[in-house]
């Protein structure tokens, strides 16, 4: 039993360190793209202002996007807010940092596994009364015992992983763009 605990903290450790390796490495690709911003007036900026390097500097909150027909614009996407997602997964375990980025799929997914879980929780003592009354054999109170024990289980895993992701900024918005990290 002890020796699954530590394989169990070697995995989620080993995932955690190549999480971070991957969105510090994606970070500096971000930066390094949004440093060589061409402009001649502050009205090619969008949301920013034109230094006198004829750079673009966009306002907090803001970067550069390419829309659905191939346009780039220069500091015109307000980006979501990493620690918003983050504290909506947080609190609210039934998938609303997915809702919030716009990832509805993911979201409806997660809402429903989380509202089954809490139906089992609600079954899970009336059906072991049944099932001991019903059966002389303990077979079926030990198989929906290990039903549920392993669907919170799985219910927990995602969870923990959500958060992981979320706190790493390793998720995007339903554009595909990057999260307003909440250090910056």
């Amino acid at each position: 039993m002890v020796e699954n605990h530590f394989i169990l903290m070697f995995l989620l450790t080993s995932f955690l360190i190549l999480n971070l390796v991957s969105s510090t490495e994606r970070d500096n690709n971000t930066r390094l793209n949004n440093t060589v911003k061409q402009c001649n007036t502050d009205r090619d900026c969008g949301h920013g202002f034109c230094d006198g390097n004829f750079q673009c500097n966009c306002n907090y909150g803001y970067i550069d996007f390419t829309n659905k027909n191939g346009v780039f614009e220069r500091c015109a996407y307000a980006q979501k807010s990493q620690l918003r997602a983050f504290l909506y997964e947080l609190f609210f375990n039934f998938g609303a940092g997915h809702f919030y980025l716009n990832k509805s799929n993911i979201g409806f997914i997660k809402m429903g596994c989380f509202l089954f879980g809490l139906f089992l929780i609600c079954l899970f003592p009336l059906s072991l009364k049944f099932l001991n009354e019903r059966f002389e054999s303990d077979f079926s109170v030990v198989f929906f015992s290990c039903i549920y024990y392993y669907y919170s289980i799985g219910l927990a895993v995602w969870y923990i992983y959500d958060l992981v992701n979320f706190g790493l900024n390793n998720y995007s918005d339903s554009n595909g763009m990057p999260l307003r990290k909440w250090g910056d």
